[in-house]
Formats: structure tokens, sequence, C-alpha cells
């Protein structure tokens, strides 16, 4: 998944918000912008409560905070999560769950956050109908499961469902025989893998009772009997491979009236047996927060199971089946048996009980009819709109599952290693469409008027890569070089958008069909922007989401740096279908096998295919930056990291599992060589396609490849200690004659640190005396390595592609600043960047002194390149924020006259005009902007004279593309309300995304404290701005020293609103909170902190 938009070649510290960028946090040049990213990139939770030691390490200075939460009220909820935020989770896990904490109703029969293994989906047949007016939806799932072990209930997974009814049937041939489940020494139940029964006391279901063919014609039916026929056809469905019939109905028992509204009410779940003779009543309390809900229900038991399954070829094609009807097949008759549905809303978990146990190899098929209401919120299935050029609403509906709300809109087993396939039937009116993972395979009308689109099976996948949309979009299409349609799907008025989008999927997915030599196994793929969406992006197999500034831009008019950004967040989801769909991790504590693969892929593919645009690298240095700062904090946690609850799952969404699991990749690609680990890849996904795997199976693929080139690579030896801890190294290199001694330790954000953690460290380096790059694989806590006499200095980590951090001791980081005034060329770009990043990283720690590193930022002065131009500018404008907030003003005349005395000679020979590589554009951006940031009267009265004349042409007068950003936020900040009023309206009148995006962005650096709150408001109600960019919002207004209390404000005042729209843990919630403490400096702070 995608997250945020990115900034021009820099490193900034921004909050992150599912799935984007995870690439870097490059925005468009000079935009400042840190809107909502996939990808989601936040601080992680341990899923404690109660009194706890919070520690907040943010931006370039941060405080810490003792805290203590507790989640019974709306301030303490906001403690909580500010806990969630920092809490350290090594060693933590869920708290443990207690069959005595349900209040009333009946012990639910398991008591683990994750499923039981010992049953899993093979097929779901899933029939929904989303009604755009009711904002309800009513549906039926059919799925086909099958035990490996004998099992006494069935657990699945369901959030905010109606259940209205359950069935089952199971094998040809076997007839169920009422079987005690097994008994321990004591005479009490017990079951596989600890799995409970039967709750102490309680007696086994009762046998059903047979009824006559007389009572059911008469309607007598008495409690605890099952008719014989109810409702079904006197003939069993046919076999899978049968010529298509004539289409049979999709419920094969009476229905029950499906009820619209909370699954909390009894009057939405009560069914009278007079509605349905098949199933018995159903009751409900309104139970209170955990308890567990019982309903009394019926199974059903059959002889036949329909399990179609997809063909797959040797080459990975798809061959979808001949005569696959996605629509469950009618049941033959049998008797009915009774079962208890049990419900536990706290672990979002639904059990089935029949009398008879599931056998061990056998198949089964359950059918549950439940109804739901369309979510307001981004999650699960929700309701999207958008304005028309005549200003009309449209409202569409689309989903949203990743990481755990596919249990939202259907039960299910949802968990990303119980793949399976899909069938899926799609109930819309005529004025709209549907689209889904796969083509459609008909579409026919019902009996209510309505039409039902049938689509074909899906492949073998995780119940979070379903989706669908309902919606009244116009789309673009072309094909790839082997006939894979692609298509992009936009609003009408906005379908002129599209072309960069489309012409950039077909070349990313022929690049990564050839790249990974596996073809993309569905016959169609769609990108889908939806005007409301919280993460930048969604990889769902054959039908991918985006947000709006994710995938649409203008041809002509449009910035550059968004292409790039639309660009990158393609091939990201592209990449997905074979790191995530393909293949799968097993359980969320593997997602960097998903995220890290994407993230890294996104570069090395947009730079293979986009040359000219020269960026691949450049990004991926940024990328890492942001990585090592933000995996410098103590709150920070390993690449992979056990997680059970919802709300630690989310957390993983975050820079370590994107930015820091791609900077490890690129590390193992470079070490391995390419040949040996681009095979290994291929061999990866070929030995594990339709499966899932762990991070072992990656290790053991480009282990078998090195040995067969003839090298002896243990990469589990050598990468584990990489994602399996916290932190990163620090290599601290001294000089001692002929020799240099190596020192290895973690680094932190604080000087104290007592870590035991050692970490196999690739170290390369080169000398004053040789520009060839040597490598020492460093394994021990010290090492030495030998060096020529005549050598003066030694450069180590070569272009900043490993993970880790260098500090030169004594001589030797002054010889190295000596050699940079002298010639800087001698060093790469991206090594002067890193020399750089680490070195004022390091005084900020207290390692090296601040002197040390202003000294060697002298060379600047040289500058032409934009990678050490942007980490110096990120390091500056960070220390000048902090120190604006802890008022201190003396220190900020310093900074600037140091930042300008570096870079005032380029600044001025700026021109304000759009010309020279994708590169010059963006450095020409930053140091415009930087002017104008300091002040500079020539660069400050031409931004504002550009954006006057654009408003005296009604904004018919072009601005240059890459410095519109830049012209907007000069125009508010140093005009008024008729600057801010008519940017707003033109705001409200731009079909462009992107540039949507930049306006907001200026508008919030309005010194008008009733203008920045009425931009909260707004995008809190989602009136004239979308809730989707409140993250943007809050996130500018933060920034900025007379605003930032206003955030925190409505963020205290707004937190029960802001939990209905988004659930504790999330990235929108992880990414405001620490957009807004990150800039508290003061004890004052500190004292609300806490």
């Amino acid at each position: 998944m995608s997250h945020s938009k990115p900034q021009s070649p820099s490193t900034c510290s921004t909050p992150r918000t599912h799935r984007h960028l995870p690439h870097s946090c490059w925005t468009e040049p000079n935009s400042e912008l840190t809107g909502l990213h996939r990808h989601r990139y936040l601080s992680h939770t341990s899923g404690l409560t109660g009194d706890q030691a919070l520690q907040t390490s943010t931006g370039t200075g941060a405080m810490e905070v003792l805290h203590s939460a507790s989640p019974s009220s709306s301030s303490s909820s906001l403690s909580l999560l500010l806990l969630l935020l920092t809490v350290d989770w090594t060693g933590l896990g869920a708290a443990p769950f207690s069959l005595n904490d349900t209040s009333p109703g009946e012990p639910f029969p398991w008591d683990q956050p994750r499923l039981p293994a010992n049953i899993r989906p093979d097929h779901y047949f899933i029939h929904i109908h989303p009604d755009l007016i009711s904002q309800n939806f009513e549906g039926e799932v059919r799925i086909t499961l099958t035990a490996s072990s004998d099992a006494h209930f069935i657990v699945l997974n369901s959030r905010g469902l109606a259940i209205k009814s359950a069935s089952i049937h199971q094998p040809t041939g076997q007839e169920p025989t009422p079987t005690p489940p097994p008994t321990g020494s004591q005479g009490q139940p017990t079951s596989p893998a600890g799995v409970r029964d039967q709750v102490p006391g309680e007696q086994l279901l009762p046998p059903l009772h047979a009824v006559n063919e007389e009572q059911e014609a008469e309607g007598r039916v008495e409690p605890g009997q099952a008719p014989l026929h109810a409702d079904c056809p006197d003939h069993p469905p046919p076999p899978p491979n049968a010529p298509r019939q004539a289409q049979l109905p999709l419920r094969a028992v009476k229905q029950i009236p499906l009820r619209m509204g909370s699954h909390n009410q009894a009057s939405d779940a009560a069914v009278s047996q007079e509605e349905s003779p098949a199933h018995a009543a159903v009751t409900q309390e309104k139970p209170p927060p955990h308890a567990v809900i019982q309903k009394q229900l019926t199974l059903r038991v059959v002889n036949q199971v329909h399990n179609f399954k997809p063909a797959v070829n040797a080459d990975h094609s798809y061959e979808p089946p001949v005569s696959a009807d996605p629509r469950p097949q009618a049941l033959p008759p049998r008797g009915w048996t009774s079962v208890r549905v049990l419900e536990s809303p706290s672990r979002e978990q639904l059990a089935l009980i029949p009398e008879m146990p599931l056998r061990a190899g056998l198949s089964y098929q359950i059918s549950l009819t439940y109804s739901g209401s369309i979510s307001s919120s981004f999650s699960g299935l929700y309701a999207s709109s958008y304005r028309t050029p005549q200003g009309t609403s449209r409202t569409i509906v689309a989903t949203h599952f990743e990481p755990s709300s596919a249990r939202k809109v259907f039960p299910c087993f949802d968990e990303p290693g119980m793949k399976a396939i899909f069938s899926v039937v799609i109930v819309r009116d005529s004025e709209h469409i549907s689209l889904s993972n796969m083509p459609k395979g008909s579409t026919v009308p019902n009996e209510d008027g309505l039409l039902e689109d049938h689509f074909l099976p899906t492949v073998k996948m995780s119940p979070y890569l379903l989706a669908f949309v309902v919606c009244d979009f116009s789309s673009t299409s072309a094909q790839t070089k082997r006939g894979v349609t692609v298509s992009v799907f936009a609003p009408s008025h906005q379908v002129n958008q599209t072309d960069h989008a489309l012409q950039t999927a077909v070349k990313l997915l022929d690049f990564y069909e050839d790249y990974l030599q596996i073809p993309y196994p569905l016959p169609k793929i769609d990108l889908v922007a939806v005007p409301d969406f919280e993460a930048g992006a969604m990889e769902n197999w054959g039908l991918v989401t985006f947000r709006e500034s994710s995938l649409l831009s203008e041809v002509e008019t449009g910035d550059p740096w968004s292409r790039v950004y639309i660009s990158l967040v393609i091939a990201h989801e592209l990449a997905h279908q074979w790191f995530g769909n393909l293949v799968t991790m097993e359980w969320w504590d593997g997602l960097w096998l998903n995220e890290g693969f994407a993230s890294y892929l996104e570069h090395t593919a947009v730079d293979l295919t986009e040359p000219s645009w020269g960026v691949g690298d450049q990004l991926l240095l940024a990328s890492a930056f942001r990585a090592l700062e933000r995996d410098a904090f103590l709150t920070s946690h390993p690449v992979s990291q056990p997680v059970s609850n919802t709300t630690q799952i989310a957390q993983m969404f975050d820079v370590i599992s994107y930015a820091k699991g791609s900077s490890l990749l690129r590390m193992l690609h470079i070490y391995l060589t390419d040949q040996v680990f681009t095979d290994g890849i291929r061999l990866y996904l070929r030995q594990h396609s339709y499966g899932v795997t762990h991070q072992a199976d990656l290790w053991g693929a480009l282990s078998e490849v090195s040995r067969g080139r003839g090298r002896d690579d243990d990469v589990e030896a050598l990468m584990e200690p990489w994602v399996g801890q916290q932190g990163y190294p620090v290599v601290s290199v001294t000089r001692k004659g002929n020799r240099a001694l190596l020192r290895q330790d973690q680094f932190t954000s604080r000087p104290q640190n007592d870590s035991d953690s050692l970490w196999p460290i690739p170290f390369t380096f080169y000398t004053s005396t040789s520009s060839s790059p040597r490598t020492h694989l460093m394994k021990s806590r010290e090492e030495v390595i030998d060096l020529p006499s005549e050598v003066l200095w030694i450069k180590a980590n070569v272009n900043s592609s490993r993970f880790y951090r260098v500090c030169y001791t004594g001589a030797l980081q002054g010889a190295l600043s000596a050699q940079l005034r002298r010639d800087l060329t001698v060093f790469s770009a991206a090594d002067r960047a890193g020399l750089l990043d680490d070195t004022f990283h390091l005084a900020s720690q207290g390692a090296l002194q601040y002197s040390e590193a202003f000294q060697l930022s002298l060379f600047l002065q040289q500058e032409e390149e934009l990678p050490p131009i942007s980490i110096f500018l990120h390091h500056m404008t960070g220390m000048m924020r902090k120190f604006s907030f802890s008022k201190q003003p003396c220190v900020i005349r310093l900074l600037k006259a140091h930042t300008w005395s570096m870079l005032g000679r380029l600044m001025k020979a700026q021109r304000w005009e759009d010309d020279g590589s994708l590169s010059n554009q963006s450095r020409r951006a930053k140091l415009l902007s930087l002017a104008t940031e300091l002040r500079h009267p020539p660069a400050e009265q031409h931004a504002l004279r550009l954006f006057h004349f654009w408003m005296a042409k009604e904004g018919q007068h072009p601005l240059p593309r890459t410095l519109r950003t830049l012209v907007y936020r000069e125009g508010i900040r140093r005009g008024g309300g008729a600057e801010w009023s008519f940017l707003l309206q033109r705001y409200r009148e731009s079909s462009s995304a992107a540039q949507r995006t930049a306006m907001l962005a200026a508008l919030c650096h309005t010194s008008n404290r009733s203008s920045a709150t009425w931009l909260l408001q707004a995008a809190l109600l989602n009136t004239q701005i979308k809730t989707q960019d409140l993250a943007l919002i809050v996130s500018q207004l933060a920034r900025r020293y007379r605003t930032n209390h206003l955030t925190w404000a409505f963020l205290q005042r707004n937190w029960d609103t802001l939990l209905t729209k988004f659930s504790l843990g999330s990235p929108f919630l992880s990414g405001v909170v620490t957009a807004i403490t990150s800039q508290f400096y003061s004890q004052k702070k500190y004292n609300e902190g806490v």
C-alpha cells in the first residue's frame, strides 16, 4: 500500500499516515507537503493499558514525557494513543484474554486473537448489495472450508455485521455421527492446540429431532426439529465442470428478511419462525462492551461441496474456468441440525458451534446471511463522493480491507495466511457500474429490477486483497505486450487526467514481467481514482485503488514532480502484484516482505523505465536517510515485530517496514551482487507462488542461488540481526598508524546507550590513495583493518548505501572536511550527503561537537548537486523550527546567517522559470523557497508580484509549474484576507488533485487564526475540504509557532469525533499526534502532555 507525497530530493522528518510514500519523504519542490501516506508512517504500540512510561523522541528535538493512560474518557483515550505511539514493544505482546471477563452470556470458545489453524477456507462465494441511498448493505457469503483435524466449532472474523442466518453442509457419503469430544485425565474436554471445545459444566448440544413430512407440510416444526426439505430443490447441484445451466437463485433456503441497522440491536436480529420456518428465532440483547453475544440459529447438513478452482498455467498465467458460475449453487435436501452462533465483539470473532464435529480431512460449506452499514470512514465498505463541474454531488462506494477490514463487509477468515478463491456477485442499479478483482463473467437482472454483476473467480489470494467499487466513472484502456488489459477509472470530467497513469502502468507492468520473469497472472488490472482515500494507494489484486492525487495529473500543465510521484506510487502498487499478492507474508509480523520489496522496487522500476529523470538513486537515498532518523528513536521497533491485535497490526505500516525494509534490501542487493540477488528473488517467487512465506524462505532462496554461483553466503546469518533487532549500528573509525580500529555500537538519538546488540556489517570504504571500494564483513564489536601509511583519510559506507552511520574520530574528521573544501568531487554526491547527515546527527547525539558539523558543511559554498543541499536544508530548517518554538531568536539569526553564507550564491543565481533537467528544476524550487524563508527581499517581492498578477488574471495566467506552490504560499503569508479568499475559491473550483493539494497547503500559511480554525473544522466535517486532507492541514499548521496551539486544542476538543472516523492507532491519528507533539519543546507543553 502507498502513503504520502514525495518531496523533491530531501530528507524531511514529516508525520506519515497506508500505503504512500513509503518511498521517500520528498514532496513537490518547496511544497512542504506532509500529506497522508498508505502507505503510513507512524510510531508503534504495545497494546498495553494502565500507567506507562512514555518516551517521545520526535522531530529534531523532543522531550520525554511521563504519562499515565486510562481509556475511560476522551482525553485519556488521547493519552492512551500517545502511549501507544511511543511505548517500546520489545518483549511485549497482547494482553491476555480471560474467559471470565465476558459478562453476561456464554463464554466464547476461543481465547486467542488469531484464528484456529485447523480450519482453512478454500473458496468464498460472496453476494452483496450495497444500497447507495440507504447507505446500508446486505449480503450472503458461502465459504468452502477444510478441517485438518477434528473440530467442534468454527471461528471466523466479523465486525459490525448483523448475522441473520447460518447453515452448513458436508461431503458426499459422510453421515454425521455425534461424537463426544475427547476428555483429559479429569474428564474435562480437550482438543488440539489448546482449543476449548466446551465450557466446564456445559452439556453438549442435544441431538436434533427429525421431523416427518406431514409436520413439515403443515408448518408444524417444533423447536429442536429440522424440516426435511426446507425450500431446497429436489436434485443435487451439477458437478463443477458441468455445462452452465439456467440461472439458479442465490439463496438455497427461504431468506430471512434482511434488516438494516446495528448488529447490537435486538430488533435487527430478531426473526420470527413465520418469516423463516427453516431457521430458528434469533434474539439478541445489547451487550456490554466485552460480552459474548449468543444467537440460536440453525446449521444445515448437506452432502456435496462445489469448489471451483480457477486454473493457473505453468507460466503463472490465469485461465478462467469455462463453466464456473460464481453464484452459490442450490443445496440438496438434508436434515437440519441446531447450531449456536456466538459473537465476541472485542475480538471481532464469530463462532459457529454445530452439534456434530467437523472431521479431519473433509471439506464443508458454511453459509451466512447478514447486513451492515456503509461506513463513513475509510475502511471496509465506505461511501465516497465528488462534485461534477455542474455542482452535482455524486456518491460511490469503495472497499479498503488492508489490514483487517474485510471482516466489516463479510464474515471471513481475515488473516493473510488464510488464502482462498473468491467468487463475487455485486447488485447495483443501471446508473452505476461495478468493478472487482476479476473481469465480469455476466450481468443479469434480478427480480427487484436491479442488475447482478457476476465476476469470474479469482486466483488464490488473501482476503485483504479482495476489492470492489460501485461508481459511475469513465475509463481509458490499453494493453501490455502480453495482452493484459490495463484501465484507469476516474470521474468523467477527470478522465483527461489519466493518460500519464495509463502509459506508466502499461510500461511498468511490462517491466516487472521481464524483470521478475513471472507473468502477471490475471487478464486485467484496473486503476481507480477514489475521491476519498486515507492512504496513497492499495494494491488489491487486479483492482488497485488510489487517492486522486496519486493517480491523476494534467499532461500539459501539471507539475513534473507530481508525475514522478504518481509513477512511484504506481510502481509500488504494481510491485505488490508479485510481492504481497502472488507471494504473501504468513502473518503481519512479516509485513516488511511486502512493503520493503515494493518500496525498493518502485525506485528501481522508475529509474530503469524513466532514465532521463535521473531520480531513482536520489529517492532511495532520501528514503534511507529518513529511515535512519526514525530508527534512532528509542521508541522504534524491529523490522520483523510480533503483533497480535488489530491496533498493533495497523502500527506496522510505518517507516520501519517501508523505508528501512527497502534500505536493507538495497544493502543486501549490493552485497550479494546484482545477478545473485535478482535470480534469488525470482526463485523465491517461483517457489512460493500463491502461497505464504516467512523471511527464512527469502533467505533460503538467496542462499541457494549464492551457492550455485560459487559463493558461500549464509544470508540468514547475515540478515536476521538486521530485521530482528531494533535500531542499527554506528561504526567508529579511529586511525592508529597503519591500521584503522573499527568499533560498532547501536546508534540512538540519545547518548546513553547500553545496548549489547551486534550486526554483521558490510563495511565498505575507500581512501585518499585508492578510489576502489573495499568490503570488510565486520562481525565483532571491535575489529581492525590495515591501511597504507600514506593514507590521509578514509571514507566508509560507500555512496551511503548501507544501513549504518560512521563516526570519524581524531584527525580523520578534520581530514575529510579539508578534502571536501579542497576538492569535493573526490566524493560522490551521495557520499557528501551521507557525511553531512551522519555528522549533524552525531552532533545532536553528543558524539561530535556542532562546531565540527558546521566546519564540515563549509564545502557547500561550492556545492551544485541536490542531495547534499537537501540534507543540509533538512537539518538547518529543523533546528530553526526547534529554536523558534523555544523562543531563541539569537540562535535562529545565527542559523539563518550560516545557511545564507553557504547557499546564498546559488539562491541569487536562480531564475523564476521552468527549464533544465528535473533535478535542476527541483533544486531551483528548493533554493527559491529557502530564499523566501530567510526573508530575502528580492525573492519575497518577486513571489508576491507573481501571485498578484495571477490573481488579477483570475487565475488564468499560468505560473511556473515547479514554483506554483512557492507562489501560492508567499501570496498567503504576505497577503491578507483578499488573497486567502481568492486562493480558497480557486481551490474549490480546481479539478486537479495535485493543484488542490498545493493550494490547501498554502492556505495553511495564513496568520489569521480564524481562517486556520475554519480549515480544521471544514476538513473535520467534510464540508468544502475532504476529511482525507485533515492530516495535511494539521501537519502544516502544527509546524508553525503561531498555529501549533490551535492544532493541539483541536485534537483535544474533537478526539471523540476523530475516533468515529479513524480507529485508535490508525496511521491518521498517529500522524497528526506526531505532527503536533513533535513541536513540544516547552515546560508548559510538557505539562499538557502529561
